[in-house]
């Protein structure tokens, strides 16, 4: 699931999203995704682009450099369901 993914990827190490009881403030926070102000265009292809080459998408007020990118280390499926996990669907 796209919980599990969050988890066993170490998201929560950084990121802030209460419905994983994640509290992290290296990145940006991930509640209230779908509604950032740093997304043009498509949530899913915002979200996606950021998982796979985050230095490509920099959240504003961070720095690029820090997340790693997910390019090669999840599949697919993984991407997806993380995706759908982080904008509440």
């Amino acid at each position: 699931t796209g919980e599990q993914i969050f988890t066993a990827a170490g998201c929560a190490g950084c990121h802030e999203l209460a419905k994983a009881g994640a509290t992290g403030t290296i990145g940006p926070s991930l509640d209230d995704l779908a509604s950032s102000p740093d997304i043009e265009g498509n949530p899913e292809d915002y979200v996606r682009e950021a998982i796979l080459d985050p230095d490509k998408v920099v959240a504003q007020g961070f720095s690029a450099g820090v997340m790693p990118a997910f390019e090669g280390k999840l599949t697919d499926k993984q991407i997806q369901a993380l995706v759908q996990y982080l904008l509440g669907d």
